[in-house]
């Protein structure tokens, strides 16, 4: 997801168990987090206002992501 901002929120959850999500900015590893609960996920907090390109890489099945907001 190409993107223009400071940081990057989504609300996700998991149907299951939580899922672990690596969280890239330019093909670089920035974070990981683990969604378990369907809430907002601050991914991406940034001090920076900037263009990046986000890639989420999930570790397995089961998880809903319903929106991403950028700030």
């Amino acid at each position: 997801i190409r993107y223009a901002g400071k940081e990057v929120n989504m609300v996700a959850g998991s149907s299951k168990e939580p899922v672990n999500v690596n969280i890239f900015i330019n093909n670089e590893k920035v974070n990981n987090i683990t969604i378990k609960d369907t809430t907002l996920y601050n991914i991406i907090p940034r001090a920076d206002y900037n263009t990046q390109i986000l890639k989420l890489e999930f570790q397995s099945l089961g998880i809903q992501v319903y929106t991403f907001t950028f700030g």
